[in-house]
């Protein structure tokens, strides 16, 4: 199932999508670098914390993961058929 997290307004992402990745470990995500490319990330990825979410609490305070779009889904072929729909470049 793919699912978005994204700041918009005074909405803060933050905490569900770090919920979201230590709920689905074996899950993908897009972060949008503009409105047609993104970076692909594992929900394990060093870059946000590792495994243990190191360093990335579930409050967002310094290290907010959703200023920048965030698309979810448990199966990589899954989100790599949505960016392809969407008409996205994948890094």
């Amino acid at each position: 199932m793919i699912k978005e997290f994204w700041d918009k307004g005074v909405r803060a992402d933050h905490k569900n999508f770090q919920l979201w990745r230590q709920e689905h470990p074996k899950g993908v995500f897009v972060t949008f670098v503009t409105k047609t490319k993104v970076t692909l990330h594992g929900s394990e990825c060093l870059h946000l914390g590792g495994p243990l979410l190191r360093g990335s609490s579930l409050n967002a305070g310094d290290d907010n993961f959703t200023l920048k779009r965030k698309v979810v889904a448990d199966k990589q072929k899954e989100l790599e058929t949505w960016t392809t729909k969407e008409g996205l470049i994948v890094n």
